[in-house]
């Protein structure tokens, strides 16, 4: 291997040995160095899609793509928490706000009380899917400097990981309540 240097003059050295398909060492960190390899199977269809969205960034591998994308989907995850909070609040906003219409039909009063506690719990609603939509907004803001793909594409991959992520919540659910049912009917046949 030759290396040209400033001066004009020419080094001849030899390349690092390495095994065959290995990569050559480099200098970095010791906390960057990835010295952990994962790896996993996917059929025609799943290599496909993953070609295609790779082909559309502008990752050196793809292996950088599939990390990259693995720790979106986590905080993808970290987002759905956040929605299945605002999802219950809402729930019990909307329980409170049934009984306070179902007194008022009654012929009851709509009480000063009744209408200030109905606007804090909106206005917190309010906060928290601003919370939300700021911070999707910084993960498709990290993803496009990060890969320099275009806001649609970033957006996309979101989307994607958002419906894995409910793909996979439903799986789960069904799995559990089929465990759930065997168990009883189990419960059942013993006694």
């Amino acid at each position: 291997m030759s290396i040209f240097k400033k001066s004009g003059e020419v080094d001849f050295t030899e390349p690092p040995e390495t095994s065959e398909g290995e990569s050559p060492p480099q200098d970095t960190e010791p906390s960057e160095v990835r010295k952990h390899l994962i790896t996993f199977r996917v059929n025609d269809m799943e290599l496909e899609a993953i070609n295609r969205r790779y082909a559309e960034t502008s990752f050196k591998s793809r292996g950088d793509f599939c990390r990259y994308s693995a720790l979106i989907v986590m905080n993808v995850e970290e987002d759905t928490e956040d929605i299945k909070q605002i999802a219950r609040y809402i729930s019990s906003i909307s329980n409170s706000f049934n009984q306070v219409a179902h007194r008022v039909n009654k012929g009851g009063k709509l009480y000063d009380e009744d209408i200030s506690d109905m606007k804090a719990r909106l206005e917190e609603v309010w906060r928290l899917l601003v919370s939300i939509r700021s911070t999707r907004e910084h993960t498709v803001q990290l993803l496009i400097s990060a890969t320099r793909t275009k806001p649609q594409t970033a957006n996309m991959l979101l989307a994607t990981c958002a419906y894995l992520l409910h793909v996979e919540h439903q799986n789960s659910s069904k799995i559990s309540e089929s465990v759930s049912a065997q168990d009883e009917a189990e419960a059942s046949v013993s006694t």
